[in-house]
Formats: structure tokens, C-alpha cells, sequence
């Protein structure tokens, strides 16, 4: 899932709010504002934690208040899809959304027997 540098979808890639969390325990969190690459790039090298609740977290979505909940959603930046369950091949998946923009990453519970991860699908608009 390549994307043309500067580019998605024909629309120009500029700064997208996104927001984090400093404990996926947490219901508010804080907005941040970067761009599609440099948040790829960041995903790039993953955390290791023993426990996954202690993983900071984070979403292509803003939040009125930034309090996490489904009557709080503003705007969204991506659309997020799981990708387990038996016989996920994340090649296969990576295949399959090649003509979408965006990633894929393996989640915290992924070994190479039992596949696991998301794909982030970045929105044009």
C-alpha cells in the first residue's frame, strides 16, 4: 500500500488532527496534528510493552473535549480495519488493499502462526 508522495486520493496531504492517549486505560486524551507520513513513519517502530493496557494509544479521530466516545466524534482521518482471526496472512491482506493508501501494522498479540494487526486506510476528505 504505496501512496504517491504529497498525495491521497488527488487531494494534497496536509496536516491531519489525530488523537492520543497516554495509557489506552484513559478516556481523554490529547489532540496532535501531523501528517500522514510522519505518523506512518512512527509506526514504523513499534513499542514493546509487557502489558498491552500499558501501550499509549491513539486514533485518526478527533473528539469534542478529546474524551473518547462515539458521541464525540468530529472528524475522522482513517478508517481502521482488524485483520484477524484464522488464517489472516497479512501479505495477503497488504495484496488485497493495494490500491488504498495507507498500512498495515502487526498488533500486539501477532505471531507469525497466529496472524493479527490492522490496516489504516487514510480518507481523502
Amino acid at each position: 500500500m504505496e501512496c504517491a508522495v504529497g498525495r491521497v486520493g488527488g487531494v494534497a496531504m496536509t496536516g491531519i488532527s489525530m488523537t492520543y492517549w497516554p495509557s489506552v486505560k484513559q478516556a481523554q486524551g490529547r489532540r496532535f496534528t501531523t501528517t500522514r507520513e510522519r505518523f506512518t513513519d512512527r509506526c514504523r517502530i513499534p513499542l514493546i510493552m509487557a502489558d498491552k493496557l500499558d501501550l499509549p494509544g491513539w486514533s485518526a479521530t478527533t473528539f469534542t473535549g478529546d474524551r473518547r466516545s462515539l458521541a464525540n466524534v468530529v472528524e475522522c482521518a482513517a478508517i481502521g480495519l482488524d485483520l484477524d482471526g484464522d488464517g489472516t496472512d497479512l501479505n495477503v491482506a497488504r495484496e488485497s488493499l493495494a490500491d488504498f493508501c495507507g498500512f498495515i501494522y502487526s498488533s500486539y498479540r501477532h505471531t507469525p502462526e497466529k496472524q493479527r494487526g490492522r490496516a489504516i486506510l487514510w480518507t481523502s476528505r
